[in-house]
């Protein structure tokens, strides 16, 4: 059952990636676009994953849970932001390239995480290693990543239709 609950979080969760990246095309931030998502996402699941930790510790259900959606939506908004920056950066003719590497590193890193586990790290230590990796490729993005601001004029104010229309695919 709890399996289910979480993949359920985890569900949820996965409804803010539209609505953020709505806001991101539309940010008008003077660092720019992107940026301010990674920044603050990270700077959302890195305490996070503190709490995490501390309320596994202590067996805090709850807690666990409600620390938990917060982490999937931050990452989430990460992702979104970097995929976001991915579109931004490339261009047209290596755009497929790049998202095959996107996608490769993924995999790369996921199993990495995984051998990690398998050979050294224990689930209370994980938390650790994983704050350590966000925040160094967090830290790095913002430092290798420059953008040019939009013009906030460039859009009107959003409309709740809008948000809507994020999360429709015509047929």
């Amino acid at each position: 059952i709890l399996l289910a609950v979480f993949l359920s979080i985890c569900g949820v969760s996965q409804l803010s990636g539209p609505v953020a990246g709505y806001f991101s095309d539309r940010c008008t931030h003077p660092n720019g676009r992107r940026r301010p998502f990674m920044f603050w996402g990270g700077a959302v699941e890195i305490p996070s994953l503190v709490f995490l930790r501390w309320s596994s510790m202590t067996k805090n259900l709850t807690v666990y849970m409600v620390f938990f959606m917060i982490a999937m939506l931050a990452l989430n908004v990460m992702y979104v932001a970097y995929s976001g920056a991915l579109t931004d950066l490339v261009n047209d003719l290596q755009r497929g390239m790049a998202n095959g590497l996107m996608g490769a590193f993924t995999v790369i890193g996921a199993s990495a995480g995984f051998t990690c586990f398998s050979i050294f790290l224990t689930v209370q230590t994980g938390y650790y290693f994983y704050i350590a990796v966000l925040a160094f490729g967090v830290a790095a993005s913002l430092v290798t990543f420059t953008e040019t601001p939009i013009d906030p004029s460039s859009h009107g104010p959003w409309t709740w239709r809008e948000i809507g229309e994020c999360y429709y695919v015509s047929p």
